[in-house]
């Protein structure tokens, strides 16, 4: 079944390559045909078991990394949501390295004004926030020859820390735009992102504290979505523990952009 399957994906993207404008559901095809066959166990935390007699990688590296490296956000919308899709669906298989690798692709994808690639790239980097990979470490306290298993984020603040700037920059760009919708997934990916960095989110502080009070009058005025008003308020209190435990010179700012809201 699997060699079946590969060679009517090789056939789809041949037939993509000949015409990338009118063949794009070939490759859209492709891709979806591709997950079916590779993905032998997962949940919620993603692909924990996959096919052996699939190249991941080389399909991935030369079909999917390649559609990302493509910012022309006008070009195939529904390949490029699909590819992102296809990212995070395989994130515990990445490395931290690829990981790095997409994080800049991701953001950029941000600024689609497709709704659907902006919130998956908005999904995907949450999810990569969240992926976590098995520590095994000596715990001589048990004995010589003892290992404890643990699990830790394969990608967490240190490595988010170059990308803040850019990240909060394209969420906050779709946050603002009023003629789209209150987008849940795009308010837990500042929520994660703001857990992530933690003290770091110091060198954006302002700004960001300036866009979640913004919203937050948006949201006090008539609130529609559960969801994306829980993840406002989510990130407000990290941002609140993370900045103002450490430099408690920030209340008197915090409390004049977070108390006008309540008071309107």
């Amino acid at each position: 079944t699997t060699a079946i399957c590969m060679e009517c994906i090789g056939t789809m993207l041949n037939d993509f390559t000949t015409s990338r404008g009118e063949n794009w559901p070939s490759k859209d095809t492709a891709i979806h045909l591709m997950l079916g066959i590779s993905i032998r166990a997962g949940s919620n935390q993603g692909v924990s078991a996959v096919n052996d007699r699939v190249d991941l990688m080389q399909f991935f590296t030369s079909h999917i990394l390649t559609e990302l490296q493509d910012t022309d956000h006008s070009v195939r919308p529904m390949v490029k949501a699909s590819a992102i899709k296809f990212a995070w669906t395989f994130r515990n298989q990445f490395s931290k390295e690829n990981i790095a690798s997409l994080m800049p692709l991701l953001i950029s994808h941000l600024s689609s004004s497709s709704v659907v690639v902006h919130t998956y790239s908005a999904a995907a980097i949450e999810k990569f926030l969240t992926c976590k990979e098995i520590n095994n470490a000596n715990n001589s306290a048990l004995g010589p020859m003892a290992v404890t298993t643990s699990k830790q984020v394969k990608f967490g603040g240190d490595d988010i820390k170059p990308f803040l700037e850019p990240l909060f920059t394209g969420l906050f760009a779709i946050v603002d735009n009023q003629e789209w919708n209150e987008n849940e997934y795009v308010m837990k990916c500042i929520m994660r992102s703001l857990s992530s960095a933690r003290e770091d989110i110091v060198q954006v502080t302002q700004i960001v504290l300036e866009k979640l009070t913004a919203a937050l009058f948006v949201v006090a005025k008539n609130p529609r979505n559960p969801q994306y008003n829980h993840f406002l308020f989510e990130s407000i209190a990290i941002l609140v523990k993370s900045v103002c435990a450490k430099y408690p010179e920030h209340v008197a700012t915090f409390e004049g952009l977070l108390f006008p809201p309540f008071q309107t």
